[in-house]
């Protein structure tokens, strides 16, 4: 894999990831935190986290 390859790959999984968690904020007060970690991807203890804050 070339470096920009590679950074291209980062910086996708990047973006998901803040997708995931836009997601998560967005459904917490209609999914239960399981339930949003099944769908993301995140760990349930990051769900929790958004849960709280």
């Amino acid at each position: 894999m070339t470096k920009v390859e590679k950074t291209y790959q980062q910086e996708k999984e990047q973006a998901l990831k803040e997708q995931a968690y836009e997601f998560a904020k967005k459904m917490l007060s209609d999914l239960a935190p399981d339930k949003i970690a099944e769908i993301t991807g995140l760990p349930i203890e990051e769900v929790n986290i958004l849960k709280q804050n």
